[in-house]
């Protein structure tokens, strides 16, 4: 629950996706979070099956919150949609 949402970045370290604080931006739909490092999954590309995955909504926060923080990983720089539009976006 609350995995698609479309936001406003507060604030943001440095990148090289050119995300800065004040981009519209939308949480890509997939709600999984896989660590990256595992050796059995995710370093097999095998991440659907990371002994570390995290599911945003159930052991992060989700969309329906005020305020939430997510990797830069899984956020979309949007331009030209509403929030409206933004928040059926599927990436």
């Amino acid at each position: 629950m609350g995995h698609k949402l479309a936001s406003k970045v507060l604030e943001i370290e440095e990148n090289n996706k050119g995300v800065k604080a004040g981009d519209k931006v939308v949480v890509v739909v997939v709600p999984y979070m896989s660590c990256g490092t595992c050796i059995i999954s995710c370093r097999n590309e095998k991440t659907n099956s990371c002994s570390n995955i995290m599911v945003l909504g159930l052991f992060t926060g989700d969309g329906m919150q005020e305020q939430i923080a997510d990797s830069i990983d899984i956020l979309l720089l949007v331009h030209n949609l509403s929030y409206n539009q933004m928040a059926i976006v599927n990436p």
